[in-house]
C-alpha cells in the first residue's frame, strides 16, 4: 500500500534523514513558527522548502535558533580544565587543538577557551586553539557581535570581568580569548571538520535534538575526531553510560568525561546515504504512520463508555470537568482543572483543557501560556503512549494539535 504524507510530514522526515534532527514531537511548534513566516499555508511552504536544499537549510537553521548561555554547566568545564591540566603537566605539548561542535552563538566556544586558557597556564609553551561549529550561519554571524547579560546568568561579575570587556551595553570576548577561537558553518555528521584529530572535543546540548540512531551515529564520528589521549566532552543529558568504543571513563569531582585509550584506533561508522528531499507529489515509502491528527479538542473523541475512574483520581476530576464544559459551565470546569494542576502539574491534558477554555473567552495570551505548558509536561514521552487523562489519545496526537493550535495563535497575533 502506498502512503502519501502531509508535507510538513515529508519534510519532518527528510529533515531527519539528511542532517539527523529531529523537529517532530514538541517540537513542532518551533517547526511550524519557521514555515509560517515564509507563508501562512504551512503545508504549502513545506512544499516549497522540499523543492529547494537552500530553503532546507534555511529552514534547518531557523528551527534550531538555539538558546545558551556562557559556562553551562560549570562543574563539566571544571572537571575538563583539571584533566588537561593534568595531562599537559605529564606530557607537555606546543599546542591544544579543540573542536566545539554546536557552538550556537558561540558561547560555549568562548567558555571552553576561557577554561582551557587557564588550563594551560603552568605550561606556557603551550597555545590553546579552539573551533566552533555549528549549522546556524546567523548564530555564528552573532558570535562577532558581541553579548548581553543574558548570556551570563549565572556567571559572578569576576568571572566576567576576567575574560569579557563591556562596550555600549554590550560585552565583547577580551583580545585575547578573542584570538583563541574561530569559527566555521559545518554540519557535524560530515564528520570531523579538520583531517588531524583534536586534544578535545566537545558537543554539549546539541544531540537532544537528533533521534536515537543519529545519537548514536554523532558519538561515533566525535569520538573518531579525538587524538589518542584526548578528551570527549558530551552533555549532561547526551552521555551514554558506557564510554565509546576505545574510550574509558575518567572522574573528576563526580564529573564523567570520556578519554581515548592511548594505542587505540576508532573504526569509523558506516558512511549515511542522506537522502534528497523528495519532489512534490512523490510519495514517500510506506511506512508505520500516526493515525489522522484532529486539529481541534472538538475532534479529540472520548471513549463512549471508559472505566470508572476513583472519585478523587485526577481522571474522575478530568472527567467532571468535561461534563461541566459540555453543560456549558466553564467556571466549575476552570475550578477542577486548576485543582488537578495544583496535585500534579505534569498532566498535559488538564493545561491544553484550560488553554482551550481561555481561547474560548478570547484570552489569547494565557490559553498560549497553557498550550506550551501542556508541551513542557508532555517532555520526551514515548509519542505511542496514551496522555494521562487523555482519554485514549496519544501523546503524538496531542503535540500535533497543540502544534497547529500554537501556529494558529502566532498567525492570528501577527497579522
Amino acid at each position: 500500500m502506498t502512503v502519501h504524507l502531509a508535507p510538513s510530514a515529508r519534510l519532518i522526515g527528510v529533515i531527519r534523514e539528511m542532517y539527523g534532527l529531529d523537529l517532530g514531537g514538541h517540537r513542532m511548534p518551533a517547526l511550524f513558527d519557521c514555515l509560517g513566516a515564509v507563508d501562512p499555508d504551512v503545508e504549502r511552504a513545506a512544499n516549497d522548502v522540499l523543492r529547494s536544499p537552500a530553503r532546507l537549510r534555511e529552514l534547518v537553521e531557523c528551527a534550531t535558533n538555539n538558546e545558551t548561555y556562557f559556562f553551562r554547566h560549570a562543574e563539566q568545564l571544571l572537571a575538563l580544565q583539571a584533566l588537561v591540566a593534568e595531562s599537559l603537566a605529564n606530557s607537555p605539548r606546543p599546542s591544544l587543538r579543540v573542536w566545539v561542535a554546536g557552538c550556537s552563538s558561540g558561547e560555549e566556544a568562548l567558555s571552553i577557551a576561557a577554561v582551557l586558557r587557564d588550563a594551560v597556564a603552568t605550561s606556557p609553551g603551550t597555545r590553546v586553539s579552539v573551533l566552533g561549529t555549528d549549522l546556524h550561519r546567523g548564530m555564528l554571524k552573532k558570535a562577532a557581535t558581541g553579548y548581553t547579560m543574558w548570556s551570563f546568568r549565572g556567571v559572578s561579575p569576576e568571572v566576567r570581568a576576567a575574560h569579557f570587556v563591556e562596550r555600549d551595553g554590550r560585552y565583547e570576548a577580551s583580545k585575547a580569548l578573542r584570538s583563541l577561537v574561530s569559527y566555521r558553518r559545518h554540519n557535524l555528521l560530515e564528520g570531523s571538520p579538520e583531517a588531524a584529530p583534536f586534544d578535545v572535543v566537545s558537543c554539549r546540548n546539541v544531540l537532544i535534538y537528533f533521534d536515537a540512531a543519529m545519537v548514536a551515529r554523532a558519538i561515533e564520528l566525535l569520538a573518531l575526531a579525538v587524538r589518542p589521549g584526548g578528551y570527549l566532552l558530551l552533555g549532561p543529558a547526551e552521555s551514554p553510560t558506557t564510554p565509546p568504543s576505545g574510550f574509558e571513563t575518567v572522574n573528576r569531582s563526580g564529573v564523567n568525561v570520556f578519554r581515548r585509550k592511548r594505542g587505540t584506533t576508532v573504526a569509523p561508522p558506516p558512511p549515511h546515504q542522506a537522502r534528497r528531499p523528495l519532489p512534490p507529489g512523490r510519495p514517500a515509502r510506506a511506512r508505520p504512520q500516526p493515525r489522522p491528527v484532529p486539529e481541534r479538542k472538538a475532534r479529540i473523541h472520548w471513549p463512549e463508555h471508559p472505566a470508572a475512574p476513583p472519585p478523587s483520581s485526577p481522571e474522575a476530576r478530568v472527567a467532571e470537568a468535561l461534563a461541566a464544559l459540555e453543560s456549558g459551565d466553564h467556571d466549575s470546569a476552570l475550578r477542577l482543572l486548576h485543582a488537578v494542576i495544583v496535585a500534579d502539574p505534569d498532566i498535559a491534558m488538564t493545561h491544553y483543557l484550560v488553554g482551550s477554555i481561555m481561547e474560548s473567552r478570547g484570552d489569547d495570551e494565557a490559553a498560549e501560556q497553557y498550550y506550551r505548558q501542556s508541551l513542557v509536561a508532555l517532555g520526551e514521552a514515548d509519542p505511542a503512549q496514551p496522555v494521562s487523562c487523555g482519554g485514549g489519545i496519544t501523546v503524538r496526537e496531542l503535540v500535533q494539535v497543540l502544534a497547529r493550535v500554537l501556529y494558529a495563535h502566532r498567525a492570528r497575533t501577527s497579522s
